[in-house]
């Protein structure tokens, strides 16, 4: 199992180093994050591993939408007696 993963990052390591030498002369786009050749089955990124770095970063904020804060409804128990 192991093997198996240390071969993958092999695999995803020599497809990034790739990818820096080719950019200047890449008529395409590869992966958001890494710049790698985009595979078919993770399309738009190139593996996994990318795909999920892009997940993480939308579900820890670090991407955002921008646009109005929303506001919060007043609290009719906190508001002070007439």
């Amino acid at each position: 199992m192991m093997a198996a993963k240390l071969e993958h990052f092999e695999e995803h390591r020599e497809l990034r180093r790739r990818a820096s030498e080719n950019r200047s002369r890449k008529v395409g786009r590869g992966c958001p994050i890494c710049g790698a050749p985009a595979a078919g089955r993770y399309r738009p990124f190139c593996s996994a591993r990318c795909a999920d770095v892009d997940l993480a970063r939308w579900l820890n904020e670090t991407y955002r939408v921008p646009g109005e804060t929303a506001e919060r409804p007043a609290d009719s128990e906190k508001t002070e007696p007439d």
